[in-house]
């Protein structure tokens, strides 16, 4: 699958749980070429709301971490933040 494949199932996804784009435009993120200019590749996933779409139900059993202090979407938002490869750590989501 390639990066923008990935890309576009995660946003999928995220809308389907509720992600709302605001004022952008999903056309306007693709330059001329088709692909996808460098800003939308990356700044939307840093996102909150998006975070919040994307892994609100994500129930991980595998996964310790204190709901008091993290909640799910909040621990893999820092894990993405962190990730060497941020788009390969969207893929795993699905």
């Amino acid at each position: 699958m390639t990066r923008e494949q990935i890309l576009k199932k995660v946003i999928e996804k995220a809308v389907k749980n509720g992600w709302k784009w605001g004022e952008t435009i999903f056309d306007d993120l693709f330059g001329e070429d088709g692909t996808w200019s460098e800003y939308a590749r990356y700044a939307f996933i840093f996102d909150h709301d998006f975070a919040k779409a994307l892994w609100e139900e994500e129930n991980d059993d595998l996964l310790e971490y204190p709901e008091d202090i993290l909640s799910a979407w909040e621990y893999h938002l820092q894990q993405l933040v962190i990730s060497e490869d941020r788009i390969k750590y969207l893929e795993k989501f699905i």
